[in-house]
This record gives C-alpha cells, structure tokens and sequence, in this order.
C-alpha cells in the first residue's frame, strides 16, 4: 500500500513542532533514521497475521518492521492464534509427540516427509474419526503397540516470554507514537523505551538474546487470557480503537506508569510502560515499568489509576480507580 501523502506531511509538520528542526524525510520514530520514502511502509501496529485484532497501521521504516518481524514476532502470533487453531492447525507447529500406551510405555513420534517411511512405521493420529496428521513413530515396524486403539498423544509447543514482551513492547511504543507522535518520542520516557528498541535492531540481535535486551521491562506485559469477571473483557476499551489508556499515579498525584490494552482474539494484553522524566520514582522501579516496591513494603505501592482517552491537545478522564 503507497504512503499517505497527507499523512507523512502531518508527520513532518510534527517532527517540526516538537522539535524545532524542519526535516524534509520521516524520522523513524524507533531509529531517528531520516527515510527516504521507498523505504518507508504502513506497519501494522499489532503483529501481522494474528486472526482477530486492530488492523491499524503506522508508517514504520520497513527494514525495523521486518527485523521485529523475524525476530520475536512468529512466536507471538503462534500463541496468540491458538484459541483460534484446530489440532491439525497446532501439529504444523510441532516437532515431536509422545505417544502414551496403555501398558505404561511410550514412543517417540515425529513428523517428516514420505522418505521417512523407508525406516520408521506410520500411524494416522485421529480425532472423532477426523484425520488429523500422520506420524513416524521411532520403533520396529511390527512393534505390536502400533496396533492398539486410544493411544494418548501429547506434543509441547514452546513460547518464550521475552518475545511477547519484546513485541508488545514495540506496539504500545508504536500505538502511542500514533496517538502523540513526536510529542511522545522526543520525552525522556519515550526515549528510554526508544532506545531499547533500537539497541535489539542495530545490533542485529538474535530470539535468545531478547532476553537480555527488553529484560527491564520484564514485568510490562500482562496476559488476560480467561477473565474471571462477570463483565465480558470484549465490553473494555482498546487503545487501537478508542485511544484509551490507563494511567497509573502516585498517593501524592505524580503520573509514573502508562498502561496500553490490547484485545487480540480471545485475549486481552495489558503493557504498562514508565511515563516519567526520572527512571527512578521514589521507591516504585519504573525502569520495570510494573508497580512494585523495591523494598517489598506495600506502602508504596498505594496507587491512583485513572481510564483516560488521549486526544490532541487533551486528556478526557473516564473514570478513578
């Protein structure tokens, strides 16, 4: 899809309000890289491919869109889809089983091409008379325990937390460079978060190493994944949708921590980021972007939250908590 025109304008004459230099190419919001416009794209703002979600967009520099993209964000979309898959959907992803029997043995079971078939016996794995893959087992070919009928299969898939935090840590940055622009990522808060993004792209990290880099905000990001309130989670805002936010504010009224909401298919994704000009507030750790004491008494973890909608140049309150 070609750029806005219209749209990039507004965002030069933003870079121009909030920083006082007149720049004649998008500024990534991520990177500072002053892009030409052949290098610039509409990215999805939440990770592209999950089934159910905001499909807003930014104009992102592509080359940091697909670095993310490669990086952390499969993983997450795996995860995220999954409500949505059937079981022959989630085998795809899978490596290897185990097969249970009912003599307390077990098997070994993989999935591969025909040429396996010269070696390992196949079994077809079914589910109400629907089948659903076929699997190599790692035994004899006459292995009587093929034969037997109810075999209990089990197969792990594996996510790391690191990515999500990494990916949704990206959104919530995007999503509210969206909503203040230049504003946001020209502060000092923006900027901390800026710079751990940029720091995992230049230096051209891998998956592992995500851990290390977005470790600080290790604690930013909060799955909801069956509420257990009467009031349906799909009832609640969405930042993507309706540019409402939660603020988090100290006993004394200091703002400190921004919280972003995200319904992504059956889930909602809660990322609290650190929105002050010192990295250290009191006693709370907004390095961690999470409201929690360093010298573990609950004291000061008494907080404010109020449910606001952001709009240029205002601050509608919802409501207090």
């Amino acid at each position: 899809m070609a750029i806005n025109p219209d749209e990039l304008r507004r965002h030069l004459d933003d870079y121009a309000r909030w920083s006082g230099k007149r720049v004649d190419r998008f500024v990534c919001p991520i990177t500072e890289r002053r892009c030409e416009e052949s290098e610039l794209m509409n990215g999805h703002i939440l990770c592209d491919g999950i089934i159910s979600a905001s499909s807003k967009t930014v104009i992102q520099y592509g080359d940091i869109d697909h670095f993310y993209g490669t990086r952390v964000e499969p993983s997450v979309v795996r995860f995220i889809n999954i409500p949505k898959k059937t079981p022959a959907d989630l085998l795809s992803h899978v490596s290897n089983v185990k097969l249970n029997f009912s003599d307390g043995s077990t098997l070994t079971g993989f999935f591969a091409g025909p040429e396996a078939g010269k070696k390992f016996p196949c079994i077809d794995l079914r589910r109400d008379g629907m089948l659903l893959a076929n699997i190599y087992v790692r035994t004899e070919v006459d292995d009587p325990r093929l034969q037997v009928q109810g075999v209990q299969v089990e197969w792990t898939m594996g996510f790391q937390n690191s990515h999500w935090v990494a990916a949704m840590v990206k959104s919530a940055y995007l999503a509210l460079f969206r909503i203040l622009g230049y504003r946001f990522v020209l502060n000092a808060y923006g900027e901390f978060i800026r710079q751990t993004l940029n720091s995992y792209y230049q230096d051209r990290a891998s998956s592992e190493a995500a851990f290390t880099y977005f470790w600080p905000f290790r604690n930013a990001l909060k799955m909801l994944i069956r509420p257990d309130t009467l009031r349906p989670e799909s009832d609640g805002p969405d930042t993507l949708e309706d540019s409402t936010v939660l603020i988090h504010k100290t006993s004394s009224g200091m703002m400190f921590a921004i919280s972003l909401r995200f319904k992504m298919n059956d889930l909602i994704a809660l990322v609290t980021l650190p929105m002050c000009h010192d990295t250290k507030l009191g006693r709370l750790r907004c390095r961690d972007a999470c409201l929690q004491p360093v010298d573990g008494r609950r004291s000061v973890c008494r907080t404010a939250h109020s449910l606001v909608k952001i709009r240029e140049g205002q601050v509608d309150r919802r409501d207090d908590r």
